[in-house]
């Protein structure tokens, strides 16, 4: 379906994004990981999960890499987070369930804390409203899952009118590792400085 301009409907494969997953390790990893792997693939299923799913602290996993501030959005061992910045323009607009918990990154020490205040996020919402066979850069992930690549460009991807009902920001049931927004972005977040 062709959406007016002015309803735009935004898709991010950030989280197959390998270069926003960076070297840090967290308590669950160490303590519990068949809890941590649990509340991830749940999380990116776009489940509502309790803030004792998420790490309360991730630090650098290597003692001679230097750690700094991450972008707006990036994935600390695989784990979603998002700066204050990013949390306080999604929370202008109806998220529904989804959630976030604070949490804090350290450098290897454990200790030096780098710059920033972070949220692990909770993709709370699901919608299924990608439309794969009307899309034109997408592709099989399995039997029951798409795969939006790295490479997709605007208009691309294809979704009903359903996308624009309901909660501004979800999880597509038919698709693996994509966010999915109704946020005009660009007229809200500052570039990182």
């Amino acid at each position: 379906m062709n959406l007016m301009k002015k309803e735009t409907v935004w898709v991010s494969a950030a989280l197959s994004n390998t270069a926003l997953n960076t070297s840090f390790k967290n308590e669950f990893v160490e303590t519990d990981p068949q809890k941590y792997l649990s509340c991830f693939k749940k999380n990116i299923k776009g489940m509502p999960l309790a803030a004792d799913c998420f790490p309360a602290a991730f630090w650098g996993e290597y003692p001679d890499k230097t750690y700094k501030k991450p972008p707006h959005f990036s994935l600390p061992g695989g784990n979603p987070i998002v700066s204050d910045e990013v949390k306080q323009v999604m929370q202008q607009f109806d998220l529904g369930q989804t959630s976030f918990y604070p949490t804090m990154l350290y450098k290897h020490d454990r200790k030096t804390p780098i710059e920033g205040s972070y949220y692990c996020i909770n993709f709370g919402e699901t919608k299924t409203c990608c439309e794969p066979e009307e899309s034109q850069e997408i592709r099989k992930f399995d039997a029951l899952f798409w795969r939006i690549p790295p490479y997709a460009k605007d208009n691309d991807i294809a979704v009903s009118q359903s996308a624009l009902e309901g909660v501004d920001f979800w999880v597509d049931t038919q698709i693996r590792n994509s966010i999915f927004s109704a946020i005009i972005w660009q007229r809200r977040l500052k570039p990182p400085s």
